[in-house]
């Protein structure tokens, strides 16, 4: 049991946050985490799935995207219709600090929900780079792909 009193600097939630301000289920989701783990800093360093084995006692899987398999996509389609709780996170770079976004819009070391998924059908010309893998489908559009055209 927790009470709905949530850490705040100027009337903001210093930790999980929904983009809707009315939203608190997150924050109200860590805290009660935080609670199991003792303090908000004993749950540092843990990944989503294990935050999820330890709310729902499931079983996870992770999926490195270093090698990723062809059916991918497929797999995380299938999920997404069985309404899986899936998360990611960006793994921390050493010259790289905790809270220093990349290029891509990531914070090395965060975790981030994933709420949907799409399928975008494009055509794309990119000269230095090699969007020919099957992990083209899931990279954001950035700003490191502006010599890139997409029609």
């Amino acid at each position: 049991v927790i009470d709905d009193k949530l850490p705040t600097i100027k009337n903001k939630p210093i930790f999980a946050r929904s983009k809707d301000e009315c939203e608190f289920w997150p924050a109200l989701l860590e805290k009660a985490y935080a609670k199991v783990c003792g303090s908000y800093t004993d749950m540092t360093s843990g990944t989503p799935a294990e935050a999820m084995r330890d709310f729902t006692g499931g079983v996870h899987m992770c999926i490195q995207l270093s090698d990723p398999s062809p059916s991918l996509w497929k797999l995380l389609c299938r999920a997404g219709r069985s309404k899986t709780f899936m998360s990611c996170s960006s793994i921390p770079k050493t010259e790289a600090t905790s809270g220093d976004m990349l290029p891509n819009g990531l914070v090395p070391g965060h975790a981030y929900t994933v709420t949907g998924l799409k399928e975008v059908t494009a055509l794309w010309t990119c000269p230095e780079q090699n969007l020919s893998s099957p992990l083209a489908q899931l990279y954001p559009v950035s700003s490191s792909m502006k010599s890139c055209s997409l029609t």
